[in-house]
């Protein structure tokens, strides 16, 4: 397995695309969400993967993670949450970032995030607390994995985002089998 660090230059070329998309650190970005209609049909569209999360990957996540302050979630290949499990309910935290089902979390929208960067990258990826380019995003540790058909086409990106604890390698191994499992 491939854990992409913060060492590597993925992570200063993704801070450049943001600046270069007119992001500010600084600043709250703007979000897109989709409409109820929409959400619900990316949803169908991806109803056999929603329910192999649900089946496989979310048992062993709410065995080792249900008492953190952590969700699963599962994006679709264009950035867009298609459903999270985890914590009953958001922290004001998490509520203000809009980590919430239809909305994108592609690096123009949300900046250096775990979605996006095993989306573009193609392999697990963490980013953890400073290394998110937008300030109000620092507070998390997030890793992510690609999620990928038999036939190699990409399907969308799992990704456990924590509150209050900060991502190790265990984390990694951890998505990284969640995906395989998936596949």
């Amino acid at each position: 397995m491939t854990l992409k660090t913060h060492s590597q230059s993925w992570l200063s070329a993704s801070w450049q695309r943001c600046q270069g998309a007119g992001l500010n650190p600084a600043a709250i970005p703007d979000e897109l969400r989709l409409n109820t209609a929409a959400l619900d049909e990316r949803r169908q569209r991806h109803g056999r993967l929603l329910q192999a999360v649900e089946h496989s990957a979310l048992p062993l996540f709410n065995q080792l993670m249900g008492r953190t302050q952590s969700r699963l979630i599962l994006s679709d290949p264009q950035g867009f949450v298609l459903q999270h499990w985890g914590v009953s309910r958001y922290s004001q935290k998490l509520a203000n970032i809009a980590l919430d089902t239809g909305v994108n979390w592609m690096e123009q929208y949300k900046g250096t995030n775990a979605i996006a960067a095993a989306l573009s990258e193609r392999q697990c990826v963490s980013v953890i607390g400073e290394q998110h380019f937008i300030k109000s995003h620092r507070f998390m540790s997030c890793t992510a994995s690609p999620l990928f058909s038999p036939a190699g086409e990409l399907l969308g990106a799992l990704d456990i985002t924590s509150e209050q604890q900060i991502h190790t390698p265990k984390t990694a191994i951890l998505v990284s089998s969640l995906a395989q499992q998936l596949e």
